[in-house]
C-alpha cells in the first residue's frame, strides 16, 4: 500500500464518502475480488501510479489494510492523456464515470494544451459536438458543480449545454436556485431553453428611438451613420469596408480627437473652441 499513490490525471474526480464505506464493508467481508491497474513512476522508482482502482485503494486505506492486490500495465505516467485515457476505459466498465467529471476534466486537458478536443474525440470514440457540450460543465462556480454532481440524472450535458448560457445573467445564487428547482419540479431541458427566453425577453430594455439620424454617403452608397439619442447617447458608425480615402478618413479621425479633447477640458462653447483649435498655427518642433 505504501508504494501506491493516486495519479493526478485519473479519470474520476470525485467518489463520495458513502460510497468508500460501501466498498470498504464489502472488501471487508470478502476480500478483494479485482485488482488495481497501476503503472510505474518513472519519477520515483519503487513507487507506482493507479490508473483503475482509486475507490478501492481509498477503501483498503479506511481497513488500514497493509498491501494490496495490484497488476501492472503498461501505461506511459508521464503522459497526462495517456493515463486519461486508459483510466477512463477501465473505469467506464466498471462504474460509468459521472458526465460532469468528463467534462471538468477534459476542460482541465485542453486548458493545459496537454490535450485538444479533436484528440479526446478520436481517443474516446465521442463526436466533437458532444465533446464541445460536455466542455459547458466547466464553466460552472465549484458549488454549482457539486450540485450537479449530486442530481447527476437531472444535469446531463445536454442540460448543462443550455444552463451555460445562464451564467453571465445570473449571480450565483440565482443559478444554484435555478438548478434547485429543475430538480425539485422536474424540469425538462426544453422548459429550460424557454424559461431562459422568457428572463432573456423580459430583462432586454427596449431600444430608445434615435433623434437625430444622419448617414453617411459616398455617391449612392450608404458608408456610416451619426446618431443621437433621447437618453444623450451618440452613436458614431463607420463601415470597416467603407472606401474612404485614406486621407479624408485620418482628418476625420483628426476632428474627432480634437473635439473629445475639448470635451474632456469642459469647454462649453465647443464649435468655437474647435475652430480656434483647428486654425491655431503649429507650434515648432523644439530643437
Amino acid at each position: 500500500m505504501s508504494k501506491l499513490k493516486q495519479h493526478p490525471w485519473n479519470a474520476r474526480i470525485a467518489r463520495s464518502p458513502e460510497r468508500i464505506r460501501e466498498i470498504a464493508s464489502s472488501m471487508a467481508g470478502s476480500r478483494q475480488y479485482h485488482p488495481l491497474a497501476v503503472t510505474k513512476d518513472p519519477a520515483e522508482p519503487g513507487t507506482y501510479f493507479i490508473f483503475d482502482g482509486d475507490t478501492r485503494f481509498k477503501a483498503a486505506e479506511l481497513l488500514n489494510w497493509p498491501d494490496i492486490w495490484v497488476l501492472e500495465g503498461h501505461v506511459d505516467a508521464s503522459s497526462p492523456l495517456d493515463v486519461y485515457v486508459q483510466s477512463f476505459r477501465h473505469t467506464e466498465d466498471t462504474d460509468p464515470i459521472p458526465q460532469i467529471d468528463m467534462g471538468i476534466r477534459w476542460a482541465q486537458l485542453i486548458s493545459e494544451k496537454l490535450a485538444t478536443q479533436e484528440q479526446l474525440a478520436e481517443r474516446l470514440g465521442y463526436h466533437q459536438a458532444t465533446i464541445s457540450r460536455m466542455l459547458s460543465f466547466s464553466r460552472f462556480p465549484e458549488r454549482i458543480q457539486a450540485f450537479m454532481r449530486e442530481n447527476k440524472e437531472r444535469f446531463p450535458y445536454s442540460v448543462a449545454g443550455v444552463l451555460v448560457s445562464a451564467i453571465d445573467s445570473r449571480t450565483e445564487e440565482e443559478l444554484l436556485a435555478l438548478c434547485q428547482r429543475i430538480v425539485t419540479e422536474e424540469i425538462s431541458r426544453r422548459a429550460i431553453e424557454s424559461l431562459l427566453k422568457e428572463k432573456k425577453q423580459t430583462a432586454r430594455a427596449p431600444r430608445k428611438a434615435a433623434v437625430i439620424s444622419k448617414p453617411i454617403r459616398l455617391g449612392e452608397s450608404q458608408v456610416g451613420m451619426l446618431r443621437t439619442y433621447e437618453t444623450g447617447a451618440i452613436e458614431f458608425k463607420v463601415q470597416e469596408a467603407a472606401s474612404i480615402d485614406e486621407k479624408v478618413l485620418a482628418e476625420l479621425v483628426d476632428l474627432l480627437g480634437a473635439a473629445v479633447e475639448l470635451v474632456s477640458t469642459g469647454e462649453t462653447n465647443l464649435r468655437q473652441a474647435l475652430i480656434n483649435k483647428l486654425t491655431a498655427p503649429e507650434k515648432a518642433p523644439k530643437k
